[in-house]
């Protein structure tokens, strides 16, 4: 499952790079940020990050990576839920870019996290997310099929009353002030080695790529500036 997520995570960033203000080091908030596959790319592209996460393991497995990868000073951590307010924040602190990948789809309480979001953003500054669709074809795959598909897939990890439609998303995030990108999909092509190696053996030892699409039947990416 990792493997999957940390082959995934490219285009994410690639995405977050095209997208965030022309600033040669942004000041970025990661919520939700696990054990650092998006925030430690972006350390390592020069910018600064403050990574939050309600997982004390997973910031310690990033805390790790930083310091091997030599740029600890670049990533500051706080274990915290960012559905609330972070405490260990200075509420005038604001953000030119704030994240919130694959972490939507697991909070009761979205909303809230958008509005934290809102609270630790500049005026002009960028939101950035990836989640899940909330439709039958990605409750058939991600809730049936993934989890038998790949291995160590921890069970429960998605519920489809959490998953999202894009329209409801723009709503939210309309009514908080932000002006909505139009999202994009993005998909494995199945054609690659690395999908027959998952198919067949369940397992990624070729590495895998991801293309951007116009369906966000399964899942999207968006950018929302903070008017």
């Amino acid at each position: 499952m990792i493997t999957f997520l940390r082959h995934e995570s490219a285009i994410k960033v690639d995405f977050i790079l095209k997208h965030c203000p022309a600033k040669k080091s942004l000041n970025i908030l990661d919520l939700g940020s696990g054990a650092g596959l998006i925030t430690l790319p972006l350390a390592q592209a020069g910018h600064r990050l403050t990574a939050v996460d309600l997982s004390e393991p997973a910031l310690k497995q990033l805390q790790a990576k930083a310091h091997s990868l030599g740029i600890e000073n670049n990533i500051q951590t706080i274990q915290a839920n960012a559905c609330k307010e972070v405490e260990k924040l200075s509420p005038t602190e604001k953000f030119d870019l704030v994240l919130a990948m694959d972490v939507l789809e697991h909070v009761e309480n979205p909303q809230a996290l958008i509005q934290t979001a809102q609270k630790y953003l500049r005026p002009g500054g960028v939101f950035i997310y990836h989640t899940l669709n909330k439709n039958w074809l990605c409750w058939l795959v991600y809730l049936q099929i993934a989890p038998r598909l790949i291995k160590h897939c921890p069970p429960h990890l998605h519920l489809y009353h959490y998953m999202i439609k894009p329209k409801q998303m723009t709503q939210w995030l309309s009514e908080l002030g932000f002006q909505s990108s139009v999202p994009v999909g993005i998909h494995p092509p199945i054609l690659q080695r690395g999908m027959g190696e998952l198919l067949f053996t369940r397992a990624i030892k070729t590495p895998l790529h991801f293309k951007y699409c116009k369906s966000t039947t399964f899942g999207y990416l968006a950018s929302a500036i903070l008017n």
